[in-house]
């Protein structure tokens, strides 16, 4: 099973297509229901600030499925242009989100333990402990987990998303629980 760049990628889930046919059902009946019987300011208010929450549920939901959460190690020794910095070059720009892509030297000792040590070259951290995965038949940083969903390794993996249909992991956490925050207030409103 190939590597799945995120969750923008076939195959699709049902509960993921479920999400993208609700919100726009959602705010059909807010229009039509609840907007319509307010007062013409009251729905004037209501409705902008109902919009604002679609938008924003769209636009967390978006950059939580679209940004590829994958262990930056395999991505650079993947040469199927899957890197974790091409997916979305625009969210860096305008979210300030941290590149998270890092250089591995070539110098490789193991510590006595057992465990490899990775030289870093950039980044605060120096080293930094890794472990092998036998999935992907390479190494993995240490807090790395291998999703069976999107087969690969997760940096920071949580759990695997069935409504984005992507990991969360630690690329893209920081937009997970503003959507899932966003889509709630969205559903509660209408």
């Amino acid at each position: 099973m190939p590597k799945r760049r995120n969750g923008l990628a076939a195959p699709h889930s049902k509960m993921q297509i479920s999400t993208w046919l609700m919100l726009p059902a959602l705010m059909l009946e807010f229009f039509f229901f609840c907007s319509a019987n307010l007062p013409l300011i009251a729905s004037i208010l209501v409705t902008c600030l109902f919009l604002g929450t679609c938008i924003a549920a769209c636009l967390f939901g978006y950059l939580a499925t679209a940004l590829d959460p994958m262990d930056p190690r395999l991505s650079h020794d993947n040469n199927d242009g899957n890197t974790a910095k091409d997916v979305s070059p625009c969210c860096y720009q305008v979210f300030s989100i941290p590149q998270r892509c890092i250089e591995i030297s070539s110098t490789r000792h193991n510590d006595g333990n057992g465990a490899n040590n990775i030289r870093v070259e950039s980044g605060a951290v120096s080293e930094e402990r890794t472990k092998y995965c036998w999935v992907c038949e390479q190494d993995v940083a240490e807090h790395s987990m291998h999703c069976k969903y999107c087969n690969k390794c997760v940096a920071h993996f949580d759990h695997h998303c069935q409504w984005l249909n992507t990991c969360v992991g630690s690329r893209n956490y920081p937009f997970f629980p503003k959507d899932a925050m966003v889509y709630r207030s969205c559903t509660d409103c209408s």
